[in-house]
């Protein structure tokens, strides 16, 4: 658990009724290796009861990067902005936790 120390930030928050943690790597140029570790520290937090969502972010990202982070349901923040596809891959996270897409949409409106 002292692993999660490590993470650049961490935040609590509301999305739609649910309590979410978010658990962030921040970096430059975002490699594999942050995909990875974001994910295994919300995985971490998982395994503790939290729900959590992992989120890599940074000036610019690589290709191998990418596609990682959209497989393993990693958030990608570049240069201030979520992804373009940042909706599918929140949605396919939160149904891995157990909520629904209703949840979602209602968060977006």
């Amino acid at each position: 658990m002292k692993d999660l120390f490590l993470a650049d930030i961490i935040a609590q928050g509301r999305l739609a009724d649910q309590q979410v943690y978010l658990i962030m790597e921040v970096s430059s140029k975002v490699d594999e290796g942050d995909v990875a570790r974001a994910r295994r520290w919300a995985d971490l937090m998982r395994k503790a009861g939290l729900p959590c969502l992992a989120v890599v972010g940074g000036q610019e990202i690589t290709e191998s990067a990418r596609l990682e982070s959209a497989h393993s349901r990693v958030l990608c923040a570049l240069d201030g902005s979520l992804q373009e596809d940042w909706q599918e891959v929140l949605t396919r996270s939160l149904q891995a936790e157990g909520a629904q897409e209703a949840s979602i949409l209602h968060y977006h409106r």
